[in-house]
């Protein structure tokens, strides 16, 4: 009987039994061995398995070449058992996965208190080394269990309906803080989980980062000072009183300048209104003229709040849906950004009619949100 270095037996193992060294292995009778302490575990040889020592308590554990069997023996509470390494090791599924976010379209419900939802294209794979089937699925709220089925292994296409991934706006986001030269910024990445697990059981998982509104612009997922009321209705359970004194200069370890007061008079916003050139008359429902948003972020168009007051009469208000108000105009979209324009007309109350010729209309637009006025401008209407 001989001691042979392990490095010896790691080469012979090397050539088809890797992964035989350490750890959990089985018996020729299936039995589990639990071998002895690794770090320092001489292995031995013998030239026949006649050769052998006796398997008691002072070789318990003790692993043998058996140079003509060529095979393992291991002492085990049963006697001399054969190692058997011919089981490969089950290895995970590997995947990979992006997604599209479906801009701002997706982000907002006109009923605030609905769920808002986040929308965007999914694109994933999930293999399988040793070939078996898999399933794949996502993981939004990152709890470690699939939320959503995937309806195959690969694919782009989430459900038949809306071949889009439909996820609660609430998932996870991540909130970092990002100070440049001329500003302070809040950014945010939206993480989400795949999951997939083979036939054997054994389960792999994979996170998409996106951006939280938007995936291929950066500056749409930043929000400086100025946007503190969106941080805070968009992401207020991913975002802290701490980060928001930082990010409005508040906070005492903030070298971020608070937002400056525009004071009376100044607007960061800015519209246009423009006659429609079509001929106003007597009837009750004639196009006035039309309104361009030309400065200032983007506004969620039920905010606004629009009045008019025709050659100094009391103002009246206008709605987007008719039947409601003496006005009307309607946005398309739920955002208004700069370059959107929009139609005024009457509602049911002729309020330019050919005895003023022509009408000075005064416009007064204001954030019913906030009760800031946006602008006032005015528009002759022939």
């Amino acid at each position: 009987m001989q001691k042979i270095p392990v490095v010896i037996c790691l080469m012979m193992m090397a050539v088809s039994l890797s992964g035989c060294i350490g750890g959990e292995v089985e018996t020729s009778d299936g039995e589990e061995l639990i071998l002895e302490d690794t770090d320092d575990w001489p292995t031995y040889y013998v030239p026949t398995s006649g050769d052998l020592p006796a398997c008691d308590s002072t070789t318990l554990g003790r692993l043998y070449y058996v140079e003509a069997e060529t095979n393992f023996q291991a002492c085990s509470s049963s006697g001399w058992n054969v190692i058997d390494f011919s089981t490969p090791l089950n290895q995970a599924p590997r995947i990979s996965a992006t997604i599209t976010a479906d801009d701002d379209g997706h982000s907002f419900s006109e009923d605030l208190s609905a769920e808002w939802m986040y929308v965007g294209q999914l694109t994933w794979s999930a293999v399988d080394p040793e070939g078996e089937a898999v399933t794949v699925g996502v993981d939004y709220d990152r709890d470690g269990t699939a939320d959503i089925m995937l309806p195959r292994a690969e694919g782009s296409i989430v459900d038949v309906a809306g071949g889009m991934l439909t996820v609660p706006w609430n998932g996870s986001i991540v909130s970092e803080r990002l100070e440049l030269p001329n500003n302070c910024y809040l950014a945010f990445t939206r993480m989400i989980d795949l999951i997939s697990t083979d036939a054997s059981g054994i389960s792999a998982s994979y996170t998409v980062q996106t951006g939280a509104i938007s995936s291929d612009d950066i500056f749409r997922n930043m929000y400086s000072a100025e946007d503190v009321d969106w941080v805070e209705m968009l992401f207020e359970n991913y975002v802290s009183q701490d980060d928001l004194d930082w990010l409005d200069g508040t906070a005492t370890d903030s070298n971020c300048e608070a937002e400056s007061d525009p004071g009376p008079g100044l607007s960061m916003y800015h519209f246009t209104a423009q006659d429609s050139g079509v001929v106003v008359g007597s009837a009750s429902d004639d196009v006035l003229f039309s309104i361009t948003y030309s400065q200032g972020s983007d506004i969620e168009a039920s905010f606004l709040k629009i009045t008019l007051s025709v050659n100094g009469n009391q103002p009246v208000q206008c709605y987007e849906s008719t039947g409601t108000g003496e006005c009307t105009y309607e946005i398309v979209d739920v955002m208004l950004n700069v370059g959107d324009s929009f139609d005024v007309s009457e509602d049911g109350t002729d309020l330019c009619n050919e005895g003023h010729d022509p009408c000075e209309i005064s416009i007064t637009i204001v954030n019913s949100d906030t009760n800031d006025v946006l602008d006032n401008i005015t528009v002759e209407v022939e």
